[in-house]
């Protein structure tokens, strides 16, 4: 939720989310249903941390499939400052400058080669 009250534009670029309001989005199972999707690729991501070309690949595939959806190339580097925000209250006193780091070096390898994938997404024309 705090993405969409930080970066309102991004709102409108999900489709399923246009127009609806605060209270809406906070109840929406779509909502939920992506921002599980987003767990699930952060926990595979730190699974294939010791195989780095497995983490690439997909966040690569995760990338050319995000252009079927329109995503925007500048918005994909806005999910990881907004994943620390939300995961940072509940370690309480065990959050240091040295996990904050961990996580923002994860998503910065993770956007990178999403993004990739967004460039090297084959264009299908009809």
């Amino acid at each position: 939720m705090n993405l969409f009250q930080t970066h309102p534009e991004v709102q409108d670029a999900f489709l399923p989310f246009q127009q609806l309001s605060k209270e809406d989005m906070e109840h929406s199972a779509i909502l939920r249903s992506h921002a599980l999707r987003v767990m699930g690729t952060v926990e595979k991501c730190i699974g294939r941390i010791k195989t780095p070309e497995k983490l690439e690949n997909l966040m690569h595939e995760l990338g050319e499939r995000h252009t079927h959806y329109n995503a925007r190339y500048d918005f994909v580097d806005l999910v990881g400052n907004q994943f620390v925000l939300a995961i940072k209250p509940h370690f309480d006193n065990q959050w240091t400058p040295e996990i904050e780091d961990a996580w923002v070096q994860l998503f910065k390898v993770m956007t990178y080669h999403m993004k990739k994938g967004l460039i090297d997404a084959p264009v299908i024309t009809y």
